[in-house]
């Protein structure tokens, strides 16, 4: 019975850490699919690489003032770099301030640095994951089947 316990804390940890992830594949997958139409428009209408380092140059610019100096070549921007920030305050969110749902109840919902208000969606995006996996646990059981129907509903999430 003690193995069926630490499966599913382990389960729940693992679901909430993927709900984490799921979240910065929701916000940045759409960012990422628009710079790469971008390029591909750049392409095809035969517009050269300055105008897209000037392009970013401008975005960055609007971003970050200190970012857009000396900064011809675009940033990588992917589900893993850069490391999560605070829209507001641009501030590096720090490995204490990331753990699902916990850190988002313990700041109040807030920001550490800025105060400004972080969105209700994080923790419920977390807690959905955690459910959908507790849920396919519950019907296919602590097995690899159950791991494909959470890792389904995962991807239905995002």
């Amino acid at each position: 019975m003690t193995g069926d316990w630490a499966g599913l804390a382990l389960l729940l940890a693992a679901s909430l850490a993927a709900g984490s992830f799921l979240n910065v594949a929701i916000h940045r997958l759409p960012i990422m699919l628009a710079r790469q139409w971008q390029a591909e428009a750049r392409q095809q209408l035969g517009l050269g690489e300055e105008v897209a380092a000037a392009e970013g140059r401008d975005a960055q610019a609007e971003q970050s003032p200190s970012l857009a100096a000396g900064a011809a070549q675009e940033a990588p921007f992917n589900l893993f770099l850069p490391r999560s920030r605070c829209p507001a305050c641009k501030q590096r969110i720090e490995i204490q301030d990331n753990i699902p749902i916990l850190s988002w109840l313990l700041l109040k919902g807030r920001c550490r640095h800025c105060a400004e208000r972080i969105s209700v969606r994080y923790p419920l995006v977390e807690a959905l994951a955690a459910g959908a996996a507790l849920a396919a646990a519950a019907v296919f059981g602590l097995s690899w089947e159950g791991f494909a129907a959470a890792a389904c509903a995962w991807a239905l999430i995002a």
